[in-house]
Order: C-alpha cells, then sequence, then structure tokens
C-alpha cells in the first residue's frame, strides 16, 4: 500500500504558515504550480469516473480528500459517492456543494466540477475556516 504525506488541506495550512515566515510572492508562485498539477489529475480522475457506462459522482470534492506524495495528487473518500440517477438526495461538505443543489438536491457530474473548482479558490485565495466563511465571504457563491 503507498503511504502518501497528507492531505490537500493539511498542505495549504503547512504553506499559508510559509508564506508569513518567507517572502509571499515565492509561496504563492508555488501553491499555483501545486494547485495547476493538482486541477489536471483530480480532472482525470473525474473524466474517469463521470465518463464511465453508469457515470459516478463523488459529491464531496475537497481539499480533505484530495491526498499528494510528491507530484502525484489522489481522489479519495468515495463513502457518499453514487451511480448518477433521479436522486433528490443533498450530501457534500456545505462549501464545495453547488448552490442548485443545496435549492433542489438532484445531482449530476457537474457538482463534482463545482466542488474541484471551490477547492481551486481556496488553493489560491486563503479563506477562513469553514466556521468562519460565512461573516467574511457573504457572496462566496
Amino acid at each position: 500500500m503507498r503511504l502518501y504525506e497528507g492531505s490537500l488541506y493539511e498542505s495549504l495550512r503547512r504553506e499559508r504558515q510559509k508564506e508569513r515566515d518567507v517572502r509571499p510572492e515565492l509561496v504563492r508562485a508555488a501553491l499555483a504550480a501545486t494547485t495547476d498539477r493538482m486541477l489536471s489529475q483530480i480532472l482525470d480522475a473525474l473524466d474517469f469516473i463521470h465518463t464511465r457506462d453508469s457515470p459516478i459522482i463523488h459529491r464531496d470534492i475537497k481539499p480533505a480528500n484530495i491526498l499528494y506524495r510528491g507530484d502525484k495528487f489522489l481522489l479519495t473518500d468515495f463513502g457518499i459517492a453514487k451511480i448518477v440517477d433521479t436522486s433528490t438526495t443533498m450530501v457534500g461538505s456545505y462549501w464545495y456543494v453547488a448552490p442548485k443543489v443545496r435549492l433542489s438536491g438532484g445531482q449530476t457530474p457537474e457538482v463534482d466540477i463545482y466542488g474541484l473548482g471551490a477547492t481551486v479558490v481556496e488553493c489560491l485565495v486563503e479563506l477562513p475556516p469553514e466556521t468562519g466563511r460565512a461573516s467574511k465571504w457573504p457572496y462566496w457563491e
């Protein structure tokens, strides 16, 4: 079994601390390059699960569910993943769930793309912890 170094979430926390300790522009450039690599690899993973004969949606794309090892990223935690159907069950982590899902509950592969987009924004912009986002980022959506 391969050992991964940690989650993208943990990595972001470490990089943000470095940004406070060294030249911020260097850390931001490194974060942008890492985010680009992560985005490419996770999009490949989503393409794989979304284009199967019976498409699967992950439904919980977020930094804590992306592990890394060097330059390799792995999408994990398929615990609430499901085959696309007409279900209107709403699941996922609030800040990464598409607004249309929160309103109607219907889920398609596009909801994973929204979660990945929210993850990319979190990688590139320092956001407050989930519990404090509503007050600082009222227009996050």
